[in-house]
């Protein structure tokens, strides 16, 4: 560009923005078009087309995507608005003639208009069930609004609120509906609906400056029915010719009237002429803005011209400015709507008039040659401008980068080429803009979209990642991220592999060793397939992205190696590169329980009765109620807790200290919640579970002599995951959990100083404890909580334990809460306890002290083993 050339765009930029031809001619496939409505992002432009269809026009492509479903059913489509939600989703509501508005939504990851769905809780016959728990009837539905009145009119948006105006069912006049564009709900405001006083419609628009739509009632009158107070005004005088068309550009309501020219609207709710240029116009059809409202465009039917004029503020300046000629072969034009630099006029035959000062450009490429890409392919286009300039083509759209430029000259064709890169594609729509800028600075535009479907990225399979049970292989598959995966294909061989060997797809199952899948000879180290169960592969499973995934496989023969490898599939049913291949040998696996040779059992304690074992604590807590609530908190597991007086005084109310201490002088409560671990000296259970301690939780209340020697009963909750292993201890895949309610009787000795006053103020408690133990106990392989399942062991062991620890005071360091606590909840004393445990279950731990031993509770599981915990003790008065 020369230096004069560039003095002259920057200095007369504005003189650039006015059109001065029809550039192209755009076919809607119509018959007739009634209605054109730009979208709130200007990237679109819906058609209400006259063979009951809607169609919406890309700004950028210049195609139009039609609608083959129609969104109003067996009803024609009659209006169009279109709505952007919070999250930038676009919509369009389509006005229809049996009083309901369809809604249509923009799907960008395929750059395609869809009639809009939601999730509905229906079942197979489409009857609510009634339960929103109940997932298993889930289908969709279309989303629409149903006004109950007739035919809907126009629709438009204001101040994110949809209007539509409706003929009422007695077809007497019009009502003006509001609706909420995410709810749906009609007419939630109380003013609503307007009833507009006369029934007869032919256009309407809106006017954001007074929050107002004009309705334009044929050739009669036009009425204004305001949004905020429901006013209605309809204007007496009489217009003048044929009025079609009706626009607002800034608070400025203008009308074409055929021979009548440009009429408006005044502040006095008055109709007069805007004007009427006798020397150029003769049928003004439809009128249009440009360059921000500051450009008037009117058509003329008569001559087949469009008349170009100034607006300032809300007046029509006299005086032809510019008229460019149109083909009457494509129709009159009835409606308009602009984007910066272009101008959109719809006609009767069907057709989209583009206008415009700028280049044209056409991408002449076929739509389809690049429908799909992918990295690595090189894209051509070819296109063609109408005027000479300078090229470029970006990817991602008009603000993308630029990867590609070039001169072009006036009607002819030049090719545009990049080889894409991974960094230049995205999953999904993709689009290829090409702009051409001419010597006066005005750029013009096309694009190209295409569909960009990678292969999902490859599955990072692990050997741990493949593992054996009995007579089945666990797959653990590792997420892929890809946005459009829609699964895994999990391939499983009893022949060796490797990933090199296929670029798609994946080995058979079997093969024997003469390359067929039917064995006809057995011969040492051969693999016989008719001997094998048939495994049909791949193994397809769904999946959503960044989510691990995992597949059982059943059926596999014990002692069989198989290959296994899997690759992600996307929704374009792309394969991903394939895994790692691993190979795994199922076998017979056995729980801790198994390994040991036990068999269950209950002791010679029935079932029934070591179940009542669980209530123990609550029946012995329910017979010795205290006058007094023990807020402590949560001291309940199986039955036990703090005992509650239903007749104790409301919590926050002091204690009559002095009556409590001479009632409790001899005897004294306490109850205490500890955390910990168990560890186990049995090989059995360390090999299934580790040697490490499992978690656990004790409870426990008692009696006590003085605070010296004490009587305490305990529960308990344990509970350990592990997996099954082979006799040999090689681990397997499969999952079994190991569950324990301990249950104990203990007595307790402690050595507690501050019972002597002069060592009142010692914060340390020693004591020792050896008590009886029963233990319930559950091996499972399912995941509910089940003492006696098909897939279960269980039974009770008992033993005996001992223990010894120390309890730190924690009155001495905070005196005062210690104070108010003692007298809101009756503790007297509260303590951190330290302790070690050792455990003598199972076996025969009581043949040690003199006691006989039943055979159930000597073989098998051996529980001993020794436990560390941590906890809370609490004195009460």
């Amino acid at each position: 560009m020369t230096p004069i050339s560039l003095l002259s765009v920057l200095f007369s930029a504005d003189a650039h923005a006015t059109p001065d031809r029809v550039a192209t001619v755009i076919d809607s496939g119509s018959t007739g078009i009634s209605e054109i409505a730009l979208s709130v992002d200007e990237e679109w432009v819906g058609l209400i087309e006259a063979s009951g269809a809607v169609s919406f026009l890309n700004l950028a492509t210049w195609e139009i995507q039609d609608d083959n479903a129609s969104v109003c059913g067996t009803a024609d489509p009659t209006a169009v608005a279109f709505y952007e939600d919070s999250s930038s989703q676009l919509f369009a509501f389509v006005g229809c003639s049996d009083s309901t508005i369809g809604i249509m939504s923009y799907a960008t990851a395929t750059g395609s208009w869809g009639i809009d769905t939601e999730t509905t809780d229906d079942d197979a016959t489409g009857t609510d069930t009634g339960d929103d728990g109940d997932t298993s009837g889930e289908g969709t539905t279309e989303r629409f609004v149903d006004i109950a009145e007739g035919e809907i009119h126009a629709i438009h948006l204001l101040n994110e609120t949809i209007y539509a105006l409706a003929a009422d069912s007695d077809g007497n006049s019009n009502a003006l509906h509001s609706i909420d564009p995410d709810s749906l709900a009609v007419d939630s405001d109380g003013s609503f609906p307007i009833l507009n006083i006369t029934s007869a419609f032919t256009d309407a628009a809106v006017n954001e400056n007074t929050n107002q739509i004009n309705v334009l009632h044929s050739a009669d009158n036009v009425s204004q029915l305001s949004v905020t107070s429901g006013a209605v005004t309809a204007p007496a005088v009489r217009l003048g010719g044929e009025c079609e068309d009706i626009a607002v550009y800034n608070a400025f309501v203008l009308m074409a009237c055929g021979d009548g020219g440009l009429y408006t609207l005044t502040n006095a709710l008055n109709v007069q002429v805007a004007l009427n240029d006798l020397e150029n116009m003769d049928n003004v059809t439809a009128t249009g803005s440009f360059e921000s409202n500051t450009g008037l465009v009117v058509s003329d039917a008569d001559n087949d011209t469009f008349l170009l004029y100034d607006l300032n503020g809300n007046s029509v300046v006299a005086g032809l400015t510019d008229s460019f000629a149109y083909d009457d072969a494509d129709g009159d034009p009835n409606e308009m709507t602009s984007i910066d630099g272009y101008v959109m006029a719809s006609t009767l035959g069907g057709q989209v008039m583009v206008l415009t000062d700028r280049p044209w450009v056409e991408i002449t490429t076929d739509s389809g040659d690049f429908a799909s890409v992918a990295v690595g392919d090189t894209l051509s286009l070819d296109f063609t401008s109408d005027t000479a300039g300078s090229w470029n083509l970006r990817i991602g759209g008009e603000n993308g980068e630029i990867a590609a430029s070039g001169e072009i000259e006036a009607g002819q064709t030049a090719t545009a080429s990049v080889e894409l890169q991974d960094d230049d594609l995205s999953e999904g729509l993709n689009q290829f803009w090409i702009d051409v800028t001419d010597d006066q600075g005005r750029e013009g535009h096309d694009a190209y979209e295409s569909l960009v479907d990678n292969p999902p990225g490859q599955v990072q399979l692990t050997a741990n990642d493949v593992g054996f049970g009995d007579g089945k292989i666990i797959v653990d598959i590792p997420a892929v991220d890809d946005d459009d995966l829609a699964g895994y294909d999990v391939y499983v061989s009893v022949n060796a592999f490797t990933r090199s060997e296929f670029s798609s797809g994946g080995p058979e199952f079997c093969t024997d060793e003469d390359g067929s899948t039917e064995d006809t000879a057995v011969d040492v180290g051969a693999i016989v397939c008719d001997e094998l169960n048939e495994i049909t592969t791949p193994i397809q499973v769904d999946a959503s992205p960044g989510v691990d995934q995992t597949v059982t496989i059943d059926g596999v023969t014990n002692g069989t190696t198989y290959y296994v490898a899997v690759r992600a599939v996307d929704e374009g049913n792309l394969e991903g590169a394939m895994s790692a291949v691993h190979s795994v040998t199922p076998d017979e696996v056995f729980s801790a329980a198994e390994l040991a040779g036990e068999t269950g059992g209950f002791c010679g304690t029935s079932l029934a009765g070591s179940l009542m074992l669980s209530g123990l604590a609550g029946l012995m807590v329910a017979g010795r109620r205290r006058r007094r609530a023990a807020a402590v908190g949560l001291l309940a597991l199986g039955g036990l807790a703090v005992p509650l007086d239903a007749s104790a005084q409301a919590i926050g109310e002091p204690i009559d200290l002095v009556e409590q201490e001479t009632e409790r002088k001899w005897i004294e409560r306490s109850g205490s919640i500890d955390f910990g671990t168990v560890s186990f000296d049995n090989d059995e259970l360390q090999t299934v579970y580790g040697e490490s301690g499992n978690l656990s939780i004790f409870l426990t209340q008692g009696v006590s002599l003085r605070h010296v020697l004490g009587l305490d009963f305990g529960t308990g909750f344990v509970r350990s995951r592990g997996v099954l292993t082979t006799a040999d201890g090689t681990a397997s895949a499969e999952e079994v959990r190991l569950t324990i309610l301990p249950f104990s009787v203990s007595g307790t000795a402690r050595l507690d100083l501050d019972t002597i006053d002069a060592l009142e103020w010692w914060p340390v408690v020693v004591y020792g404890s050896v008590g009886l133990d029963y233990w319930v106990w559950r091996e499972s392989y399912d995941e509910d909580f089940r003492l006696v399942s098909g897939d279960s062991l269980g039974g009770g062991k008992y033993g005996w334990h001992w223990a010894a620890g120390g309890q730190i005071l924690l009155d001495n360091f905070e005196p005062d809460q210690a104070s108010v606590l003692r007298s809101r909840t009756g503790i007297r004393d509260s303590y951190l306890t330290i302790e070690f445990r050792e455990n003598n279950i199972g076996g025969s731990a009581l043949e040690n002290l003199g006691f006989g031993v039943r055979e159930s509770n000597e073989q098998g599981l051996d529980f001993s083993g020794s436990t560390v915990i941590f906890g809370l003790r609490f004195d009460f008065l």
